[in-house]
């Protein structure tokens, strides 16, 4: 824009329609124009008060050719004059139409080069918010692989600045990678220590990963930084939940409502802390608000189910986990719920299926893992059980004894998968007491009666309360190792 005002304040070149005269210097020209036009003038008004003709020299640009601009209409110019006039106006004309097409292709090659550079500059821009758009539009859609990729194919600088970084773990905890998602979030805090964009999923983080200490600095870094953020309660209501202060974590999480009771996340968290307590009426009240607030606050769904999984009501927990997945499909979690819902109701290989959809949205889901270990075993058990009083309720015909050929190829199959799984699951967690239950289990159903007791023995070591599950058919043992 620059050059643009340096072309108008330029002035124009003069325009010559008659015989170049001499320069002369300002003042003398000034005044002999002063005074030829004033001497014309008074001669023509004394004229046309004596009623005589005035004369009016014709303009150059309307003369005739060989027509002088000092003559009047009856006079004529010799030709050489005219020849001579013409050809050195012809000349100095042509001298100044070059000066101005020079002036004018520099002018517009100016411009069009700034025009083009600023069209490039903004479709470049344009490019970047479109991608940048479409990458936050498929991660609130919860579409939180294809949103990754969207983030990486961004430039570099925009990928390291501090607002994709963070959008970056919010991808990774959706998809149950806790672990990448508090690397995430931990570049991001870096980077802008004084923003609390997604922070509280942090700190939900850090307590999924049994972090206290990490939790607990964050915790008290946040409410220093900003006391009357929602975000920064909802930490420290995690790292009271974290160390068993139900409590406190309550408190904090009031506190947090009293700040920004708009914020749908502290009611959820409330929730599951009530959930904890046992304090049923009270979380239902606080997944309702959440839901209230938010009507596509899936986790506020996902807490209904388990407060109605709680209660046994297996049949309203699935509806509740099945609307939660209507706003996320992509959650393991969310899978892995409605998986157990179907278990605790002994479909098992509607939850089966669920699990493996589960386990092929997060093939490195441990929760998932396990819970389809278990529910293949349980399978396996509840068939040979079927076998075992078919046996001795009907004699062995042979179209009996073709349903057990195939009830004992279903038992192989669910065992030898299930064994698998416990292996990928002792390689995981080593010294977890869910895994060597699970190990028992399937020894059972092996009829591996020694190996099955050294199993179970180890695994109440590791957990005492675990003995309350071991002569159930159907269990639904979730640790908090691998919950």
């Amino acid at each position: 824009m620059e050059e643009e005002e340096d072309d108008i304040d330029r002035p124009l070149p003069a325009l010559s329609f008659g015989t170049q005269t001499p320069v002369q210097s300002s003042e003398s020209s000034a005044s002999s124009i002063l005074s030829t036009s004033t001497s014309e003038t008074s001669s023509q008004v004394s004229q046309a008060s004596h009623g005589g003709p005035i004369e009016v020299s014709q303009p150059v640009f309307l003369a005739p050719i060989g027509v002088s601009s000092g003559t009047t209409s009856g006079s004529v110019v010799d030709d050489s004059e005219t020849d001579a006039s013409s050809s050195e106006r012809q000349e100095q004309q042509g001298g100044d139409k070059a000066e101005d097409d020079d002036r004018t292709l520099v002018s517009l090659s100016t411009d069009s080069s700034g025009d083009e550079v600023w069209m490039k500059g903004m479709a470049s821009l344009l490019s970047l918010l479109r991608q940048l758009g479409e990458a936050t539009r498929q991660m609130e859609r919860y579409d939180c692989r294809a949103a990754l990729l969207s983030f990486s194919l961004l430039p570099k600088s925009i990928q390291s600045s501090s607002y994709v970084i963070s959008a970056i773990g919010r991808c990774w905890y959706e998809l149950g990678e806790q672990e990448r998602a508090r690397e995430a979030f931990l570049s991001s805090r870096r980077l802008w220590p004084c923003s609390l964009l997604n922070m509280a999923l942090y700190s939900n983080t850090l307590w999924h990963l049994r972090a206290k200490s990490d939790l607990n600095a964050l915790a008290h870094d946040l409410v220093a930084l900003e006391p009357r953020a929602a975000e920064s309660w909802c930490a420290m209501g995690n790292s009271f939940s974290l160390d068993g202060d139900g409590a406190n974590a309550i408190q904090a999480l009031q506190r947090a409502a009293q700040v920004n009771v708009a914020y749908p996340y502290t009611h959820t968290l409330a929730g599951h802390e009530h959930l904890v307590r046992e304090e049923f009426d009270l979380a239902l009240k606080s997944f309702r608000y959440a839901v209230t607030l938010d009507p596509r606050h899936y986790r506020a769904w996902y807490g209904l189910g388990v407060l109605c999984y709680r209660k046994g009501a297996y049949t309203q927990a699935r509806g509740h986990f099945v609307q939660a997945l209507e706003i996320n499909p992509n959650s393991p979690a969310l899978h892995t719920s409605l998986g157990l819902s179907k278990f605790a109701s002994g479909d098992f290989q509607a939850a089966i299926a669920s699990f493996q959809r589960a386990l092929a949205l997060n093939p490195q889901h441990v929760n998932s893992k396990y819970h389809l270990a278990s529910a293949q075993v349980a399978r396996a058990i509840h068939t040979q059980t079927s076998i075992r009083e078919a046996r001795m309720e009907s004699p062995p015909y042979a179209n009996l004894l073709a349903a057990e050929r195939q009830a004992s190829a279903v038992v192989k199959e669910c065992l030898e998968q299930a064994e698998a799984l416990i292996a990928q699951l002792s390689h995981s967690i080593p010294r977890c007491a869910a895994t060597h239950f699970l190990k028992g289990r399937l020894y059972r159903a092996r009829e591996l009666t020694t190996a099955a007791e050294e199993e179970i023995s180890i695994a109440r070591e590791l957990d005492p309360k675990i003995t309350e599950f071991i002569d159930q058919a159907i269990v639904i043992y979730d640790p908090p190792e691998v919950a």
